[in-house]
C-alpha cells in the first residue's frame, strides 16, 4: 500500500471538534482503510505549537490530542521519538515541544550529545549539552 502525507491543516480539521466541510472532508479521508498516511516530525511540531497558541490548548491538553491523532491506524511516523517527545515536554514546562522533539530525535539515533547553545535545554534534557 502507497503511503501518502498529511499536513499540518488536515491535522487540525481531524483533531479540532468542528461541523465545517473541510473537518468531514479531513476525517472521511483519514477513515478510508485503504490508505496510510505520512506525518512528519515537522508537522506534528507546527500541529502543538497551533494547538496551543491558536486554540489555547494546555501542554498537557496539546499531548492528549496529539496522540489520540497519531493513535490513528491510518498514521505513519516517528511514533517512539514523538510520544517520548511529548512525555519531556510535558514534564519539563521550560522546554518547547520542538526543542523535546530535537532531543529525543538525537536520543532515538544515538547521535549524542545534541551540542546546544539553549542553557534552558541543557539543564533539563539529558542527551543536551553547552558548546562550551
Amino acid at each position: 500500500m502507497k503511503t501518502e502525507s498529511l499536513d499540518t491543516n488536515v491535522l487540525l480539521r481531524v483533531a479540532i471538534e468542528s461541523e465545517d466541510d473541510q473537518t468531514a472532508r479531513a476525517r472521511a479521508l483519514l477513515a478510508r482503510q485503504d490508505r496510510l498516511f505520512s506525518v512528519s516530525p515537522v508537522v506534528v511540531a507546527e500541529f502543538v505549537y497551533v494547538l496551543m497558541s491558536h486554540y489555547g490548548r494546555s501542554r498537557a491538553q496539546a499531548a492528549d490530542v496529539t496522540r489520540r491523532v497519531l493513535g490513528l491506524e491510518s498514521i505513519v511516523c516517528s511514533r517512539d521519538v514523538i510520544l517520548a517527545a511529548l512525555a519531556a515536554f510535558e514534564s519539563h514546562p521550560k522546554l518547547s515541544f520542538e526543542d523535546c522533539l530535537i532531543a529525543e530525535q538525537a536520543g532515538a539515533t544515538d547521535a549524542v550529545p545534541l551540542w546546544t547553545f539553549d542553557t534552558k535545554l541543557a539543564k533539563q534534557h539529558p542527551v543536551a549539552r553547552l558548546v562550551a
